[in-house]
């Protein structure tokens, strides 16, 4: 219940090639965009991540850490809730990511779940950077690859040349050399 898991992400450069990807975001806060077209008007806000309506905001801490575990109370914030978004200055260009917590770039959960997490962590940086080039449009995968041998035969061939062959032809090229070192002396 403390780690949100998300694949629901807004309208940005950042998660355009993400749909479908799961990020992980351990003990998050959410995020709360309080502007306004009125109030900012060159200022255009994102909600990036957004967690599904069955989250919810805890206030009472003690209860994280209960027997029965943290349940929705009086005071709690109903999902669904923002926990990263974008703020970007169409006068001045600038540009802002805000994330309500930077474990999810941590190395134990940048690689999770196909690397989703350090995607969204290099893709907000080079849209901050406003270098969009960058953006990885193929988050990679990574392919297990597994060698089962069934055949005893096989086995036993590989072991062979491996362990026996080898090791003696590289001796007996030893011996070669010693040899013909020796009889030119």
């Amino acid at each position: 219940p403390l780690i949100p898991v998300s694949d629901s992400y807004g309208s940005s450069p950042i998660t355009s090639k993400m749909q479908g990807l799961a990020t992980l975001f351990p003990i998050a806060r959410s995020v709360v965009i309080s502007g306004t077209a009125a109030t900012f008007p060159d200022i255009t806000y994102v909600a990036l991540v957004t967690t599904d309506a069955a989250a919810w905001g805890e206030t009472d801490f003690t209860s994280l850490s209960s027997d029965s575990g943290p349940s929705f109370g009086d005071g709690d914030t109903q999902g669904p809730l923002t926990i990263a978004a974008t703020a970007e200055n169409s006068k001045t260009q600038a540009r802002l990511v805000v994330f309500g917590n930077s474990g999810f770039a941590a190395n134990r959960f940048a690689s999770t779940n196909g690397g989703a997490n350090g995607q969204l962590f290099l893709n907000s940086i080079n849209w901050a950077a406003a270098e969009e080039s960058l953006i990885n449009l193929t988050p990679r995968i990574p392919t297990q690859r597994s060698l089962v041998l069934t055949d005893v035969l096989t086995i036993n061939l590989i072991f062979l040349l491996t362990v026996v062959a080898m090791p003696l032809a590289v001796l007996a090229a030893g011996v070669v050399v010693w040899f013909q070192r020796r009889r030119h002396v």
